[in-house]
């Protein structure tokens, strides 16, 4: 929840720290901004391309899948509770 908290927090073209009240503010002031985070699961296609033949390729396929799935899951429980909430919510 945190995750997705943080998300429409910027999707929302807020700063950091519009969610004052939430206990989990300050955490989420430490995050990095999605432009910032540079692992092979936010690589680009060129990027990801460039590991090819390696481990680190095919477990970082793996793992997109996996979150893919685990996204695809938590957008299903918003709608069952805020189908409008969920419309907001993108990849």
């Amino acid at each position: 929840m945190t995750f997705i908290l943080s998300l429409c927090t910027r999707a929302n073209g807020r700063a950091h720290g519009s969610y004052d009240t939430l206990i989990h503010s300050p955490y989420l002031d430490t995050l990095p901004s999605p432009d910032r985070l540079r692992t092979p699961l936010h690589f680009s296609t060129e990027e990801l391309d460039a590991l090819k033949g390696t481990n680190l390729y095919g477990a970082s396929l793996d793992r997109g899948r996996v979150w893919e799935a685990e996204w695809e899951q938590c957008l299903a429980d918003v709608s069952t509770v805020n189908a409008m909430f969920r419309k907001g919510l993108t990849w």
